[in-house]
């Protein structure tokens, strides 16, 4: 009894597994932010976070340009417009991003990062798994990386991707069982069968 009610269990945790990836997948390829990605349900045991930190290098500087009329007018007479540079040296400043990944004990939100990428969280209830996108429930409708600002068709997508999961998740495992060998119910008279293999008949 033990042992039905923990395949049971871990049959239904994979399937909503792959159902919650089929969503995660979709809305992170529209450019939704997901604000968390979780295996089984709350409360939290442990999650992390990627966090992404903009940091600003000098990697060189430009001298002072002088470009004179006759240098902004090509053969057929069009203008050209360029930037010159005023000053006599420019700092250049290339925006680098940094990675940092933190783990959190415990389900206090407080030490997340709004700002951060996705969190990651392993629940203690292993009935599945869940996915919060922003703007989920109608908010942020203004906010590019809301769910509630995309076209109908990319919800439409997003929502609609749990269910193609699971259908290419079926097609995987029956298409693995056919390939090994699944049982098959028999009909018939068997008294007279033989079962054989590729070596001896018995």
């Amino acid at each position: 009894m033990i042992f039905t009610i923990i395949i049971f269990i871990a049959v239904l945790a994979v399937l909503v597994l792959a159902h919650e990836v089929g969503h995660f997948v979709a809305a992170r390829k529209f450019g939704c932010k997901v604000e968390e990605f979780g295996f089984g349900f709350p409360p939290r045991i442990l999650g992390w976070q990627i966090l992404k930190r903009k940091k600003l290098e000098k990697v060189g500087e430009i001298e002072t340009v002088e470009v004179s009329e006759a240098d902004l007018q090509l053969a057929d007479g069009r203008e050209v417009l360029q930037e010159v540079v005023r000053d006599e040296v420019r700092e250049i400043d290339k925006a680098v991003e940094e990675k940092e990944k933190k783990i959190f004990w415990g389900s206090k939100n407080e030490a997340f990062s709004e700002d951060g990428g996705t969190i990651y969280s392993l629940n203690w209830i292993p009935l599945g798994g869940f996915v919060k996108i922003k703007g989920e429930d109608g908010e942020n409708r203004s906010e590019p990386d809301s769910f509630g600002y995309k076209k109908i068709w990319q919800r439409a997508i997003i929502l609609a991707a749990g269910v193609a999961m699971n259908f290419f998740l079926a097609i995987a495992i029956f298409s693995g069982g056919f390939m090994v060998g699944m049982p098959q119910a028999v009909e018939g008279d068997m008294s007279g069968a033989k079962i054989a293999n590729q070596e001896n008949d018995y």
